[in-house]
């Protein structure tokens, strides 16, 4: 959504503010627009807006000095179409917004014509998604890092998380072997995704925290700060336990890229 007015010399000042369907301000647009060719608009962007009646008001922040002032607005929408994925309408909505936020960004993608939400992640199946959500930079040495990633492509992506300005992700990949076909465990999945949120000093400065999981005891000390981290910023969840060798799932996977992505956003 976006406003502008003039003539260039006009003094006025218009502010841009938009209200959710419960009346409650989600947005605005106030900054200071000087004479020029530069100035005299405001633009608001939502992404994935909740259904309903949104409302927009424009509003003059002259004050007393405020005069008439004309102006034009701009309402762009952008919708996304899904190809039908047979087993994701049974998903709970806020899971479905997930899936559809991982295909969205294309860090993810269907398998055939379904999305197989229970389906375990393999380690480069992380790794590739961590790359195509943009949280780490692209790398890629001249000779292979590791003795069991030679295709070129998943070479970029391996090498890439390991190579992470924030540490390698995959602090479990040792003796030359990635093992980019085994499932991602959650506790390495705990790891790879706090450091890929850059949390990374926050999950080592509680190193050794006492978990409130039934399999606390499961989970090296050492890592307990970065299981901490994934839980309490909503990357992972946790019940009565963590279950940290069980494999991570694809519905985990697109929940956390989806925290991730949001986290990117709402920093900038």
């Amino acid at each position: 959504m976006q406003i502008s007015w003039g003539p260039l010399w006009s003094t006025n000042d218009l502010g841009l503010y938009i209200y959710d369907p419960t009346g409650t301000l989600s947005a605005q647009s106030n900054a200071i627009n000087a004479t020029g060719l530069n100035g005299k608009h405001e633009t608001v962007t939502l992404l994935a807006p909740a259904a309903g009646t949104w409302r927009l008001r424009v509003r003059n922040t002259l004050g007393t000095l405020a005069t008439a002032q004309q102006f034009f607005g701009t309402l762009e929408i952008g919708r996304a179409s899904y190809a039908l994925m047979r087993d994701v309408n049974s998903l709970t909505p806020s899971v479905q917004d997930d899936v559809y936020q991982s295909l969205r960004s294309f860090s993810m993608w269907p398998l055939g014509s379904n999305f197989r939400p229970s389906f375990g992640v393999s380690r480069l199946d992380l790794a590739t998604a961590l790359v195509l959500s943009a949280r780490v930079p692209q790398y890629l040495p001249g000779q292979p890092t590791y003795q069991d990633v030679s295709e070129a492509t998943n070479r970029l992506f391996v090498e890439s998380v390991q190579a992470s300005p924030s540490g390698a992700l995959f602090i479990d990949a040792n003796n030359g072997r990635f093992r980019p076909g085994e499932n991602t465990t959650r506790l390495a999945a705990a790891v790879a995704l706090v450091r890929a949120a850059g949390l990374r000093s926050e999950a080592e400065s509680n190193a050794g925290i006492p978990l409130a999981f039934l399999d606390n005891a499961g989970i090296p000390n050492q890592l307990k700060g970065y299981v901490s981290v994934a839980v309490s910023t909503g990357l992972l969840t946790g019940g009565q336990a963590f279950r940290p060798q069980d494999a991570l799932t694809r519905a985990e996977l697109a929940h956390a890229i989806t925290v991730l992505q949001r986290r990117a956003i709402a920093t900038q």
